[in-house]
């Protein structure tokens, strides 16, 4: 761990937690068992935009898919808001991640024969507890919230990757989730779209508070975040706070990398 990483690791104090995980470990396969997540243990404050960087196959996106209940654990405890995925039925566990969490991928994972603001509406509509009328104002206010108000009637194929990404976020946030977990967000956009987008993360962090988790492996993606988790062999290596200066912790950043053997950029 550098100076830097020890020095902020004692001196700042995430609040509440909105995620724990306790002595985690994810194995995969069985004649051939690998171990993607070695005894991570790990606190999430509510309230934090948090980044989980490290080199390629050391478990950040399998951290990602343990906290949101996608993966099952091998040994160890995943406690999201204080609920355990693992003690939920199939159904309450994917009623769980349409309610309380929203994702935002690398690849959009828009449906493409939909609108754009039928996108965005999607998660009101498979919850089906609201009119087609306020459906539309709500994912209409939050469109204009991330600046493509314009486009919502367009289809997916008609709109840049930036457009696509903001879509995405919109459906990630519309239901007002208690964590937002993003997996390579930045990764298919060009260098002004992907500043955009963690403009976006950022503001929705300040203004309203939204928990949020951000796998990359892009010190620049990563430098918008408050917090930077390093992982290395499925464990946490060391973490790096920012202060006020975005382009100082950025150059930390590509330090702590070049010493674990991270992409950067």
């Amino acid at each position: 761990m550098t100076e830097t990483a020890m020095r902020n690791t004692v001196t700042h104090e995430p609040g509440p937690a909105v995620v724990s995980l306790e002595g985690v470990s994810k194995i995969y396969g069985d004649t051939v068992r690998v171990k993607a997540v070695n005894q991570l243990s790990l606190r999430i404050g509510a309230g934090e935009l948090v980044a989980i960087m490290g080199p390629s196959g050391s478990g950040k996106s399998t951290v990602l898919n343990l906290v949101a209940g996608i993966l099952p654990v091998t040994s160890g405890t995943v406690r999201v808001g204080g609920q355990n995925p693992a003690d939920l039925s199939e159904e309450e566990a994917a009623v769980f991640r349409r309610t309380r969490l929203g994702f935002v991928f690398q690849d959009f994972n828009l449906v493409d024969t939909l609108t754009i603001q039928e996108n965005i509406m999607l998660p009101l509509m498979l919850a089906a507890n609201e009119s087609p009328a306020r459906m539309r104002r709500r994912s209409r206010a939050v469109a204009e919230q991330l600046g493509i108000g314009d486009v919502l009637a367009h289809r997916v194929h008609e709109v840049s990757g930036g457009q696509a990404q903001r879509a995405a976020i919109g459906r990630a946030i519309i239901h007002g989730p208690q964590l937002l977990l993003a997996d390579e967000p930045t990764g298919n956009l060009d260098s002004a779209a992907a500043q955009d987008v963690m403009r976006i993360f950022s503001d929705l962090n300040e203004r309203r508070g939204v928990s949020t988790i951000v796998v990359t492996h892009d010190a620049r993606t990563a430098s918008w975040c408050k917090r930077v988790v390093f992982i290395k062999d499925g464990a946490v290596h060391s973490e790096l706070y920012r202060e006020d200066d975005r382009l100082a912790f950025y150059d930390e950043i590509l330090n702590v990398l070049k010493l674990i053997g991270g992409e950067g950029r």
